[in-house]
């Protein structure tokens, strides 16, 4: 069986997630075969999961930036889960790789709350999220709502430190 590229870098995150110090209990991995094959129901919670191997390089900083599109169809799963009453909380993984599966990955974890200070969730349009790393701790992260003057901070780690609701 063939490989895609999805399945590296969905696994990758679902193994940071499952595989750390506080381990939590697997009750349901699933996704929606209709839909776009990035939504993970895990317990209570939904991790939405999009991944890049072909970073920008920004010439001055010599730095990766990566770009990840939510189009219309994505926003409109998000709504969704986010007015379920059994999903008590929406999560995203943003894996931003390299083309060559040896070289540096790391994980963007965001929360509902954080995706919708640099991207409008509520949108019939598409939208960009932008993900830049800077240093060994951080991602900056921005999109239409906050743009790179503004961008969030977040922990490289932040995804293992998640709490999963239910566990």
């Amino acid at each position: 069986m063939h490989i895609q590229d999805f399945h590296l870098f969905h696994g990758a995150v679902l193994t940071k997630l499952f595989r750390k110090d506080r381990p939590i209990s697997l009750c349901l991995v699933e996704t929606n075969l209709i839909d776009s094959w990035s939504a993970y129901k895990i317990i209570d919670a939904v991790l939405y999961i999009k991944h890049n191997k072909k970073p920008s390089i920004r010439k001055k900083k010599d730095a990766f930036v990566w770009q990840f599109r939510f189009n219309e169809k994505h926003l409109n799963e998000i709504k969704n889960f986010q007015t379920d009453q059994k999903i008590k909380e929406v999560c995203f993984a943003l894996v931003c790789g390299q083309s060559a599966i040896n070289d540096s990955m790391y994980i963007c974890f965001l929360k509902v709350d954080d995706m919708s200070k640099c991207i409008d969730l509520s949108s019939s349009k598409g939208q960009t999220i932008h993900v830049k790393r800077i240093d060994g701790h951080k991602l900056l992260v921005w999109g239409e709502v906050n743009t790179a003057k503004a961008p969030l901070k977040i922990a490289s780690d932040a995804i293992e430190k998640w709490e999963v609701p239910g566990s």
